[in-house]
């Protein structure tokens, strides 16, 4: 019994060590965020991989691949907090393949193309920046290129309003991570009493998004 003990405490030594280790490489891997002046206005270019899914659509699981493009205006309020206005392109949208098991054969593959503009407030954390606030999308174009969906775009809204939350992290002088989700907080499809199209059964639709991508510190010190 002793001897079982004494295994265990040696085991967790070991594992909280280990994990103290890996922390302590993860924050010397990180540099502290530039210096902000009061009133200081900065640009970010960023360039994101985006993985979503729409949950209302019967596709679970954030497999489809897409993108986002954006410059990002900011302004600070002091040296530790500021806004951002973003501006960018992005695709979104969600994919569905067989189930056999459940006699679903309902194939598709949405691609949403937007435009997009963001109002964020950053602060920060430590090595960290810390951000949240809503990104509106416009609507551009509406494909399905695997199964039979005519018309999809017909019966979607233009305007859409997204949450976002995130965090981004200084990898180097001039670069920096960023990790952020997005959730809709309106409904993709329009209130329609019947929805003529396979994908959309109900008009509950709602963007939910992961995405990871680089950030070009142009004017940062």
């Amino acid at each position: 019994m002793f001897k079982r003990i004494s295994l265990s405490l040696m085991f967790l030594s070991f594992a909280l060590v280990g994990h103290a280790q890996i922390l302590q490489n993860i924050e010397n891997a990180f540099q502290p965020w530039p210096e902000w002046n009061k009133a200081q206005f900065y640009f970010l270019p960023s360039v994101s991989s985006v993985f979503s899914q729409i949950d209302g659509d019967g596709a679970s699981g954030y497999n489809k691949f897409g993108y986002q493009l954006a410059l990002n205006t900011g302004y600070a309020l002091n040296s530790n907090q500021a806004v951002e206005l973003s501006f960018g392109i992005s695709e979104r949208g969600s994919q569905q393949g067989t189930d056999p098991l459940n006699a679903i054969f309902n194939v598709f593959h949405i691609r949403y193309q937007y435009f997009e503009t963001g109002l964020i407030y950053q602060q920060k954390w430590k090595k960290l920046l810390i951000n949240g606030g809503l990104r509106t999308t416009y609507l551009l174009s509406a494909e399905e290129d695997l199964g039979s969906a005519p018309a999809l775009q017909d019966h979607l809204k233009t305007f859409g309003i997204m949450s976002e939350i995130g965090v981004r992290a200084r990898i180097h002088e001039k670069w920096a991570l960023q990790f952020t989700s997005n959730y809709g907080l309106l409904s993709l499809a329009k209130n329609e009493i019947m929805i003529p199209n396979p994908v959309f059964r109900t008009s509950g639709q709602f963007l939910n998004c992961m995405s990871v991508g680089a950030i070009y510190l142009i004017n940062q010190r």
